[in-house]
């Protein structure tokens, strides 16, 4: 699927699984330069923003 055709849900849990996955082998700042070089590839640019500004407001260890 591509676009629109994939349920916001989903694009959702793909940044989501990609940042859990990202955070035992990279720092945060590594882990938002990578988010925001795959938006439009990997994750929909529109979730992108709000996702890295839930994350920049969070304390991860």
């Amino acid at each position: 699927m591509k676009g629109e055709a994939i349920p916001v849900r989903a694009s959702i849990v793909a940044i989501a699984e990609a940042f859990d996955r990202m955070l035992d082998k990279m720092s945060l700042d590594e882990i938002i330069k990578e988010i925001e070089f795959e938006s439009g590839k990997s994750f929909d640019p529109s979730l992108v923003p709000v996702f890295l500004e839930v994350i920049k407001r969070t304390e991860f260890k």
